[in-house]
């Protein structure tokens, strides 16, 4: 079950799903500037190293379907895993969507799972939705690319800095977990790169401003070269 703030959800509310590991708290920067805009934002707790991305996806869809106050589509900002509960919950018809911004998704998986699901004690820490974000199309990689295309107005922000860590692992540019090209997903109305890694992604400054920029007008803002994807 969601543990969750316990603000009502509204037409018009922004919901915030953070991503794997992390809690509500790692999106305030992003729900307090938001706010600031005149935006109503609810962010959702979830136990994301504690079950499938399924369950995840159940529990969070009936913390917002209990706080509801409206069945008009809602928006969503999310948080790497988090844009991957997102898609569940479409896929299984529990929310609808009007806009979402996904900031770093791994949406078709991240090569730093497929490296670190032979370390038993990582995966006994992430949980069993860790497991599921595994990059490529072998019989314990393919979940991720499973999901539907996305079929609802979504923008996609992906960060490019490297990280001693695990940029190394990775085969392509990235934020030092997804690579820049892991992150686009059929049917996404816009695309952005920035100048930032993947774990504070969402208090980067560029990224809060397209943000609000995506859910008000459905495309993000035209900046200088440092905001758009190379090549």
């Amino acid at each position: 079950m969601a543990r969750t703030q316990r603000s009502p959800v509204t037409a018009g509310s922004v919901v915030l799903l953070h991503g794997l590991g992390r809690t509500g708290a790692s999106m305030s920067s992003l729900a307090g500037f938001l706010h600031a805009a005149g935006m109503e934002t609810v962010v959702i707790n979830y136990p994301s190293r504690g079950d499938h991305l399924k369950a995840l996806a159940d529990g969070v869809a009936a913390e917002i379907a209990e706080r509801a106050r409206s069945d008009s589509p809602l928006s969503f900002v999310t948080h790497s895993m988090g844009g991957i509960v997102l898609r569940q919950m479409v896929a299984d018809g529990l929310v609808r969507v009007h806009r979402a911004v996904m900031l770093a998704p791994p949406n078709h998986g991240s090569e730093v799972v497929n490296v670190l699901r032979h370390v038993p004690s990582v995966t006994s820490l992430m949980g069993p939705a860790f497991l599921q974000l595994a990059a490529g199309t072998d019989g314990s990689s393919a979940w991720i690319n499973g999901l539907p295309m996305a079929d609802f107005e979504v923008g996609v922000i992906a960060g490019r800095r490297w990280t001693p860590f695990f940029s190394p692992l990775l085969p392509a540019a990235g934020d030092g977990k997804v690579t820049i090209s892991a992150t686009h997903v059929e049917g996404m109305a816009g695309h952005r790169v920035v100048n930032t890694g993947h774990t504070w992604i969402m208090r980067d400054r560029h990224v809060q401003a397209q943000t609000l920029s995506f859910l008000q007008n459905g495309r993000f803002l035209q900046l200088d070269g440092a905001d758009r994807e190379p090549g």
